[in-house]
């Protein structure tokens, strides 16, 4: 049992405003030249948590290169503590 300052997901209860795991996120295109790729995904607002997730993705062509920026956002009026691990 998790307390009311533990983030019990995931999956988090979509009829309680869940959408971290099973929401439809956005596409943004950043960039589409000869030398950069890069797009922006920004994930639907989860009500539960508090949070959205917003994620770049950049390709650099004739390389090995890969950068992915993974950020997130307190989308509620309440204080929130969540943490990205990897």
């Amino acid at each position: 049992m998790v307390g009311p300052d533990e983030w019990p997901g995931p999956p988090d209860p979509w009829d309680r405003g869940g959408r971290t795991d099973s929401g439809r996120f956005d596409i943004e295109v950043l960039a589409a030249g000869p030398d950069l790729a890069a797009v922006r995904l920004t994930g639907p607002k989860d009500l539960y948590a508090g949070i959205r997730f917003v994620r770049e993705i950049r390709l650099y062509p004739r390389t090995t290169t890969v950068d992915l920026v993974s950020t997130m956002e307190n989308v509620v009026d309440r204080p929130v503590r969540w943490g990205i691990c990897r």
